[in-house]
């Protein structure tokens, strides 16, 4: 009897030790497919005007929530941390009539500042609401993959098309990537913007 008892204290320690593992190493499952979520105007507003944003993108947006109805504008957003400093990175997408064009829609990335204690401009590219974290990283943060579309037609390809980084922007390779099917990233909560 005594014997059994440490085997049994072994076995559960061993079951936790490899449960622990396993959450440990699920995060480092790479490509993460970015789940971008609906985001309510105010916000987005608020996100474009409080974060040094280009103001040919806020005019844009703004335009075209003036003359458009609200149903046909589409405003998403996610968040992950695209450089591992423990801070995610804000990615928002605007779509909708006047924002997309033959390149896609808009994907506007946002980096949280330290000194300024806000989240600030990074880059923005024309981009699809299907989009992919890659382990590989240039210039400090993970590279991605989007699955262009056109933005009139809506139509994507069937193959996503890399980005790497380079001094803050993201520059399109020639690479592509054929992914068959992957879960959603879930963020467990966005963080406070401002």
């Amino acid at each position: 009897m005594l014997l059994t008892y440490p085997r049994t204290l072994i076995k559960l320690m061993h079951i936790l030790l490899l449960i622990t593992s396993t959450a440990i190493f699920a995060k480092d499952q790479y490509p993460v497919k970015l789940k971008l979520e609906r985001i309510d105007k105010s916000t987005v507003s608020a996100l474009l005007h409080h974060s040094n944003t280009p103001e040919i993108i806020t005019y844009n947006w703004q335009k075209a929530h003036e003359k458009f109805h609200s149903g046909s504008l589409i405003d998403k957003i996610a968040t992950y941390d695209l450089n591992d400093d423990g801070i995610d990175e804000i990615l928002l997408y605007l779509s909708g009539q006047s924002l997309c064009g033959r390149g896609g829609c808009h994907l506007v990335v946002f980096q949280y500042n330290d000194k300024t204690h806000r989240f600030e401009y990074l880059t923005a590219r024309s981009s699809s609401d299907d989009i992919l974290i890659l382990r590989t990283m240039t210039d400090g943060r993970h590279n991605i993959a989007v699955r262009l579309m056109d933005g009139i037609t809506h139509t994507k390809d069937k193959k996503y098309t890399v980005f790497h980084w380079e001094n803050g922007n993201l520059h399109r390779t020639n690479q592509k990537l054929i992914i068959q099917r992957l879960d959603n990233h879930c963020d467990e909560n966005i963080p406070r913007l401002f």
